[in-house]
């Protein structure tokens, strides 16, 4: 079994929901009145997703271990985490 280190990972989820949304789950979300989120749709859900690949007990432990690998495209959720 090989390794993926944590940023190609998240990387490859996330084209993957990326491109689901693009085609077909942009449906499923209604559109709301108010400012524009800080995150798109398909960064939040490639987040949940990704939460089942990487052993932490809770989303504070997922969100430290992101921001403590340096993953790139999540140094937004360190002011958050």
């Amino acid at each position: 079994m090989n390794m993926v280190d944590g940023s190609t990972l998240l990387t490859t989820i996330f084209v993957l929901v990326d491109d689901w949304y693009q085609q077909k789950g942009y449906r499923y979300v209604p559109l709301l009145p108010g400012p524009s989120p800080r995150f798109t749709d398909s960064e939040m859900l490639t987040l949940l997703v990704a939460m089942d690949f990487f052993p932490y007990p809770g989303e504070q432990q997922f969100l430290g271990g992101c921001l403590s690998q340096k993953v790139t495209s999540l140094t937004r959720l360190q002011n958050r985490a």
